[in-house]
């Protein structure tokens, strides 16, 4: 069997009330092994004082790693 991996990204709007944030996954086989990772990127300063803000927590750092996507087709 030969292997594929798709990019899904999704959001939790309407599961997650007030979500504003997409969210990605790559998700796949090897073999027969079904496997998936979060998609990360680092932080900006800019997105890292935006979480900081909308979280209430003061500890979000440029170049932290997050799996939160602004849109689907953001590009980092």
């Amino acid at each position: 069997m030969r292997g594929y991996t798709t990019l899904e990204i999704s959001s939790w709007a309407g599961i997650s009330f007030g979500a504003t944030h997409h969210y990605g996954e790559l998700v796949g086989y090897v073999g027969e092994k079904y496997t998936s990772h979060e998609v990360k990127h680092k932080m900006s300063a800019e997105f890292a004082v935006e979480l900081s803000k909308k979280d209430g927590w003061s500890h979000y750092r440029e170049g932290m790693e997050t799996n939160r996507f602004n849109n689907r087709e953001e590009e980092n």
